[in-house]
């Protein structure tokens, strides 16, 4: 009987690990930085800037789960952007309790756009020992810091090609569970570079044609893409 109630009580101390995991409360620190042209050094004004806190998970644990927190932002005239801080917070309800999914120390991602620039994507600096940590609080090696932007250099169909990056981290990203109704900034400034290849005839999508190309599966989120862009006026 007594080997009966161990076994029982290891058991039950199983189940209960992924709750208490799921229950992990997450908070994350202000984060102030300016965008500068790689260049010239100068600060670079509106500038549309991105910050998204990823849960990742898996047997590996890097496969994407979702988002936890998402916050955009526009530079102002001297390039400064600032992000305040959140939390103490849980993870979003549609993340099962079995589900390993962890915010870990490379959050956040940057996205960075404007148009004319090589768009940018950053995270914190990372190594194998530092990727595994899943820390309570979430701070940016960015925060303090100069990002720098370079110029496009070449043709405006090198340049569609060359945000094929960030279209295809911010789909990977956003697309989930209605997470992309919180960027319309950064949805409004890809339409505008949409109408810019569309009116030269470069036949290249953005995130913003990835999101009305996939209106009918974005549906089933409980989102419409359509209406999404009747309420912003785009």
């Amino acid at each position: 009987m007594r080997s009966s109630s161990v076994k029982t009580c290891w058991w039950m101390l199983l189940m209960l690990l992924p709750l208490c995991a799921c229950a992990k409360k997450y908070s994350a620190e202000p984060i102030s930085a300016q965008v500068v042209d790689a260049d010239t050094k100068e600060p670079i004004e509106g500038v549309v800037v991105v910050a998204a806190w990823e849960l990742k998970g898996g047997l590996e644990g890097g496969n994407f789960e979702g988002v936890m927190t998402v916050m955009e932002t526009v530079t102002d005239q001297s390039g400064h952007f600032h992000f305040a801080g959140w939390g103490p917070k849980g993870k979003p309800s549609y993340i099962r309790w079995y589900e390993d999914a962890r915010l870990k120390s490379e959050s956040p991602e940057f996205f960075l756009f404007k148009s004319g620039y090589r768009a940018g994507t950053f995270l914190n600096a990372t190594n194998m020992k530092k990727q595994a940590n899943d820390p309570s609080v979430q701070t940016s090696d960015w925060n303090g810091q100069t990002v720098p932007l370079k110029k496009f250099e070449g043709t405006l169909k090198g340049y569609a090609k060359d945000l094929g990056h960030l279209n295809t981290e911010l789909w990977a990203a956003m697309r989930r569970k209605c997470t992309w109704t919180q960027v319309p900034l950064m949805i409004e400034a890809l339409q505008r570079q949409t109408q810019i290849f569309e009116a030269a005839r470069i036949d290249i999508e953005t995130f913003y044609d990835d999101l009305v190309s996939n209106e009918s599966s974005i549906a089933s989120d409980g989102c419409s893409v359509k209406a999404f862009l009747r309420e912003h006026g785009k």
